[in-house]
């Protein structure tokens, strides 16, 4: 009800000058908002107490707009991104048994600005993205973690990059949105 008067008021002429909204808001909304803090609050220690964060060693390569993938249970792909002198291509595998990370076979375009999606416990797949010069990729590739190596995918109906990728229950995945260059 209150965020409702705040947002609708004006437009059915209820009076909410300055000073009233500031009234009504201190008498109103502060209360619920700091009963939704501590309900937040409670919530966080919660789930806190259940989970906890671990720093890992240092990848083999600096990178950021890279994309991450699990791999069963223990491992993960990391993939493509930019160290700030190009677009990579490159990949690594984290095993957290070993508390490694290991390069494996590199895609076969640099990317950035892409997605990547789980297919099953031993397959992701990378989709689109950016070559840090002129285009978007269309282009997909499967990664297969028992061969360690990229194959090529199925393209994309139109290259773009900042796109996301879902996983649908029927196993199929739905690429969205992104950035076609026009």
């Amino acid at each position: 009800e209150a965020i409702w008067y705040l947002l609708h008021g004006r437009k059915l002429g209820i009076d909410i000058s300055p000073s009233r909204e500031k009234q009504y808001f201190r008498e109103n909304l502060l209360p619920m908002r700091t009963a939704y803090s501590l309900l937040f609050l409670c919530w966080t220690f919660a789930l806190s107490a259940q989970l906890s964060t671990t720093e890992l060693p240092l990848m083999n390569e600096y990178r950021f707009n890279h994309q991450a993938a699990s791999l069963g249970e223990s491992r993960a792909l990391v993939a493509g991104g930019w160290n700030q002198n190009e677009v990579l291509n490159s990949a690594e595998v984290y095993d957290q048994l070993l508390e490694i990370w290991d390069f494996t076979d590199p895609m076969s375009v640099p990317r950035t600005n892409f997605t990547m999606c789980d297919l099953d416990a031993n397959y992701v797949i990378a989709a689109g993205g950016w070559d840090g010069a002129t285009s978007n990729h269309a282009s997909t590739e499967i990664y297969d973690y028992e061969d360690q190596m990229w194959m090529v995918g199925p393209d994309l109906s139109v290259g773009r990059s900042n796109l996301k990728s879902t996983k649908l229950l029927n196993g199929r995945v739905l690429f969205t949105g992104g950035y076609d260059g026009t």
